[in-house]
């Protein structure tokens, strides 16, 4: 058996537009952007920036802080790739002065690898969806049916459900 694993992508953060400092009123560029992709893990995000900006990664506390006192790691070479090597949140901010505070940060929320979907083993003697026996239940077994329809059956097909208010 073989399973197909899906394609790990390299997103170039703020697309064509790139790493920079959003112009006024625009500070959730970067919210916006970030909202409109899906991250898995091995997927890997491209920073492109002039050489007075910079990236860095953070914690939590120095992203909501714009604190760029001590980074993670920080980039400073104008193109720059970070792999999202686990399921979880990512901080980034930019190094420039204020670029922070004008909304150059990004979050990242990389979601979970999916499980493997489990495979169930075939009834003995196989499954013929066509057969008599698949078609219905066996003479004298009970089929659990809803109430909602068994009060249809019960009034001609009528059935009427009341709500109430409190």
């Amino acid at each position: 058996m073989s399973m197909v694993a899906e394609a790990l992508k390299t997103f170039k953060v703020g697309g064509h537009e790139g790493w920079l400092e959003p112009g006024t009123g625009n500070s959730s560029f970067y919210v916006d952007w970030a909202s409109s992709h899906r991250f898995h893990v091995g997927d890997s995000l491209n920073f492109e920036y002039k050489e007075d900006d910079s990236v860095m990664v953070v914690d939590k506390w120095s992203y909501y802080h714009c604190d760029a006192a001590n980074p993670i790691e920080e980039f400073t070479d104008g193109n720059s790739t970070f792999v999202l090597d686990r399921p979880g949140p990512f901080f980034f901010i930019s190094g420039a002065e204020n670029h922070c505070r004008n909304g150059q940060r990004l979050l990242v929320e990389v979601i979970h690898p999916k499980s493997p979907p489990a495979f169930a083993n075939p009834p003995e003697g196989g499954y013929n969806p066509l057969s008599p026996a698949s078609a219905s239940p066996t003479s004298g077994a009970r089929v659990p049916i809803p109430v909602s329809l068994a009060l249809s059956i019960a009034l001609g097909g009528a059935c009427v459900v009341g709500a109430m208010s409190i």
